[in-house]
């Protein structure tokens, strides 16, 4: 899981695209709020709901034995 808006640049036109490469290699990106949402409402999605959206692997990252 990775902050999109808690996160700081010292070249803003990099940020985007670095967050592009986070979601599609690895990383959960979400706002803050929806960071906030997930770790303290009790219906948190389950992690793999983000990789059918984002063209991931069918398992999520957090699975056992992803090796990450």
């Amino acid at each position: 899981m990775f902050g999109a808006d808690v996160t700081a640049t010292d070249d803003e036109s990099r940020q985007e695209p670095e967050l592009a490469v986070l979601r599609k290699g690895f990383a959960l990106v979400l706002t803050a709020e929806e960071i906030t949402d997930r770790l303290a409402g009790p219906d948190r999605a389950p992690v793999d709901s983000y990789t059918a959206q984002a063209g991931g692997p069918s398992r999520g990252w957090a699975s056992e034995g992803s090796g990450r």
